[in-house]
């Protein structure tokens, strides 16, 4: 690229080294270029007009795009959110004109721009949603059409869950135990008034304390005790059923269909010496068979897939006793949003989940009251909770790269976490997606939250 500063370049460099992926702005008074200026050649410098020119009328946040010697400023200034973009190659402005928001994403992996709040930024997008669902439209027909014809090939079938999960969760479980606490629960936490008034002693503590303090919750409002035969959905790397059993006194089934999950899992239940109290399964929630006082699954319903909810709420309900319950955590969208979203393929499902579909709260409730003869008992919105697990989780992420590095993953992965732990930390504060804990009751179920929680 030409007209580049020999600072700039060096900073340039640095973004992309070994040390950091965040990106370092040189100090100093920076001329602020007209719109088209600062590309290599004519098609390259339409691309930034024409992308500049979309986001001219930005909105709540300011953001400075610094490029070949100059910088442009989009939105408010002062504001109170803000971020600093530093773009290394303008093939930047083509590619997000042509792959508009999943554009953005590509070509961050590919490192073709840093950031200096990702998180900020993102959110910033968020409150001018509208710009950004005018670049998505202007996308060629052609690549909305493979990314859908992508996900609809990832449906959430028997064979093709199986698929879809190991895509995700068997990058290793080395990988996860770098930025989950201790429990390795990869849901979010519940932060009480202690982590809230700072007086952990570190923000591992403070994790870990989220973690313990939203599988107690759970435990609460189904008012768990001594012998309840307890189904979990969704091992996760055991936590919760190792914690129902060691501290409720349940007996646990579990099941997952991830080899690595289901490999560690086994191995924890052992170490806690649970194996009298929690069995592990590798089934399809399909399979399943059995009784069972109550069912928990937490945060595995995304993975279930839309056309198929009303399937996973009647087996769930077949499971249960007359007098039983069940307790889902679970990501949800904002219902304004739900039909565009069903319609559309974001980055977290083109690059993260594939198969994936967050529901909706009324989805739920509308599943549960079609296909069983359950009740909704309770909900509860701890969407804020799920921004600040997102936030521990990305900072130890980005502590522990070289740790990353040294399992084999690329600065492409590695820069595709940071993007997606960012994305998903901006949607919860924005509450653009929502985290939720809602309860379902049999026709005999007797759980009153209320009272079950009153000790809590």
């Amino acid at each position: 690229m030409s007209h580049v500063s020999p600072q700039l370049s060096q900073s340039i460099s640095r973004s992309r080294s070994a040390d950091s992926i965040q990106p370092h702005f040189p100090a100093g008074d920076w001329e602020v270029g007209p719109l088209n200026a600062g590309s290599d050649d004519a098609q390259a410098s339409r691309f930034q007009e024409r992308l500049l020119e979309r986001f001219s009328r930005l909105k709540h946040g300011s953001i400075n795009l610094f490029q070949g010697g100059q910088r442009f400023q989009l939105g408010d200034a002062p504001s109170e959110l803000s971020a600093n973009i530093l773009v290394s190659d303008s093939a930047f402005y083509r590619r997000i004109l042509m792959g508009g928001t999943i554009g953005s994403a590509e070509t961050y992996m590919d490192g073709l721009w840093s950031c200096s709040d990702l998180t900020s930024l993102i959110r910033i997008m968020i409150r001018n949603i509208d710009q950004v669902s005018s670049l998505n439209k202007a996308v060629s027909r052609i690549r909305t059409m493979i990314w859908r014809l992508k996900h609809a090939a990832r449906k959430n079938s028997v064979q093709g869950s199986k698929r879809n999960i190991v895509e995700h969760y068997d990058l290793g479980n080395d990988f996860y135990k770098l930025f989950l606490d201790p429990t390795m629960n990869y849901s979010s936490g519940i932060f009480d008034q202690k982590a809230a008034a700072g007086k952990f002693s570190t923000a591992e503590d403070a994790l870990h304390a989220a973690s313990l303090t939203k599988m107690d919750r759970i435990c609460q409002k189904l008012n768990l005790q001594p012998g309840d035969e307890v189904l979990e959905i969704g091992t996760g790397w055991g936590a919760m059923a190792v914690h129902m059993a060691s501290h409720y006194g349940c007996h646990v089934t579990t099941t997952t269909i991830s080899e690595e999950q289901y490999r560690l899992a086994c191995e924890r239940v052992e170490v806690a010496e649970m194996q009298h109290r929690v069995t592990v399964l590798k089934q399809d929630y399909r399979t399943l068979t059995g009784q069972y006082d109550k069912i928990v699954s937490i945060e595995m319903v995304e993975a279930v897939g839309h056309e198929f909810m009303n399937g996973f709420f009647a087996k769930c309900s077949s499971l249960l006793r007359d007098d039983g319950a069940m307790c889902l955590q679970a990501i949800t969208m904002s219902p304004q949003n739900w039909k565009e979203y069903l319609r559309s393929v974001d980055f977290i499902r083109a690059y993260v989940f594939p198969g994936g579909c967050l529901p909706t709260v009324g989805s739920l409730h509308a599943a549960a009251a079609d296909a069983t003869n359950m009740r909704m008992l309770h909900t509860e919105d701890m969407t804020p909770h799920y921004a600040t697990t997102l936030n521990h989780w990305k900072r130890r992420f980005l502590s522990r790269l070289e740790a990353v590095r040294s399992l084999g993953y690329d600065e492409n992965l590695i820069r595709m976490w940071n993007f997606y732990l960012s994305y998903c930390e901006a949607g919860f504060e924005e509450r653009r997606v929502h985290c939720v804990q809602t309860m379902f009751g049999k026709p005999g179920s007797k759980i009153d939250v209320s009272t079950s929680m009153s000790g809590a």
